[in-house]
């Protein structure tokens, strides 16, 4: 299952932070296929609010942990460390921008 499916089928939150990410996610017009946090990262950092980017690491946690079906790559699914380092990405270039390659 795609993250964009997971999070639609679960949009339906309590919590704001995912709430909030849920409605971004509805309300996107383009909304990336990817379900690498990594790609997502790239394509959501100038786009998400300190709140909608909450939302979208908790998402991916409970995509990781919860969704066998899930379509994260194996180096993610194996390896916990790799994972977190992955859904902090967004943070990073919310913070200091994409460096140049």
């Amino acid at each position: 299952m795609r993250f964009i499916t997971f999070v639609k089928q679960n949009s339906d939150q309590q919590d704001p932070k995912l709430k909030s990410f849920a409605n971004y996610v509805a309300k996107s017009k383009k909304f990336s296929l990817s379900s690498d946090p990594r790609l997502l990262a790239l394509q959501l950092y100038d786009k998400l609010n300190a709140e909608q980017t909450a939302g979208f690491q908790l998402f991916m946690i409970l995509y990781w942990q919860s969704e066998l079906k899930n379509l994260l790559s194996k180096d993610l699914k194996d390896n916990q460390t790799e994972f977190l380092n992955a859904i902090n990405l967004i943070i990073y270039f919310q913070q200091n921008g994409i460096p140049d390659l």
